[in-house]
């Protein structure tokens, strides 16, 4: 292992992931740290392939939710997309950071980023902090920001903030390793809390703003979730893309189709004008949205 600023790799880390994006993390967290197991959030044996053939290459053990960070043996554990709570004996043996998908001390919890985009955040980002008792309160590390512009989704921003990672973690917690970064204070009167989303909470409120919807179907976008959804008479449609221009005025009846354009996409009414839908999924199929809606009397519910 080589380590950009040089010095002898002392520390064990213990990594914990739910396997997406992991092998590619661990490869360049490899470079700065001395990663000794990684823990999977479910068992041993639902670990892909590839990232199993990485760990064995690299000497790094394989661990599942069943086992114990505690007998890895590391001095430090991070936290990476892994949605479980470690037990108290694990958090007081090791030194624990997280990676929380929101500018700390704002959306603590659950669907942090989905939040974000539902309430139209300008800036979203990730904090890295240290693990305590209380719901993401712990002293920040390092925070990662990004302006939000129209053209994102939910899966656009947790690209650019995991590519983020894997250029800049390694480095950040090589340097908190040394005692080279001095955690920060969260200011707990600026703390908020989000909870978790369920299926039912994907249904789209047509009584909104044109806005508020864009926010709401772009926040959910597969493939990170099925799609916000509607219903045409007694059909189940997923609204997945759709294109927000402010035009004010409200053409009538709101979630009534107003006009079906010429390549099939749909004008839809909301609260102050019309929302262009672009593409709808039916039973997990693509569909042209002027088809979805036809011989229903053009409106959702």
């Amino acid at each position: 292992m080589s380590v950009e600023k040089g010095g002898d790799l002392n520390k064990e880390w213990v990594v914990c992931g739910d396997g997406r994006g992991s092998t590619e993390l661990l490869a360049a967290l490899c470079g700065c740290l001395r990663i000794v197991a990684f823990r999977h959030f479910g068992h041993r044996s639902e670990i892909g392939d590839d990232l199993r053939e990485f760990c064995e290459a690299k000497r790094i053990a394989v661990l599942g939710s069943e086992d114990s960070l505690i007998e890895a043996g590391g001095e430090f554990g991070l936290l990476h997309s892994y949605p479980k709570i470690l037990s108290q004996a694990e958090c007081e043996e090791l030194k624990v950071l997280n990676v929380h998908p929101s500018l700390l001390p704002r959306y603590r919890g659950l669907h942090s980023l989905v939040w974000a985009l539902i309430n139209d955040e300008p800036e979203v980002g990730y904090s890295v902090h240290e693990v305590v008792p209380g719901i993401d309160a712990g002293n920040i590390v390092f925070q990662g920001s990004f302006h939000v512009q129209d053209s994102d989704d939910i899966n656009s921003l947790r690209r650019r903030m995991f590519e983020h990672q894997v250029e800049n973690l390694g480095r950040v917690l090589l340097a908190y390793e040394r005692g080279e970064i001095e955690p920060q204070l969260q200011d707990q009167l600026k703390a908020t809390y989000v909870g978790r989303r369920r299926e039912e909470d994907s249904r789209i409120i047509w009584s909104l703003t044109a806005r508020e919807v864009f926010n709401f179907v772009r926040a959910l976008k597969p493939p990170y979730t099925a799609g916000a959804y509607s219903r045409v008479e007694k059909q189940t449609v997923h609204i997945t893309d759709v294109e927000w221009t402010p035009v004010h005025g409200n053409q009538g009846v709101v979630g009534a189709v107003s006009e079906t354009l010429d390549d099939g996409s749909i004008l839809v009414n909301c609260a102050d004008g019309p929302l262009r839908v672009t593409e709808v999924r039916i039973d997990g199929m693509v569909s042209i949205p002027g088809e979805a809606v036809c011989g229903s009397k053009g409106k959702f519910w």
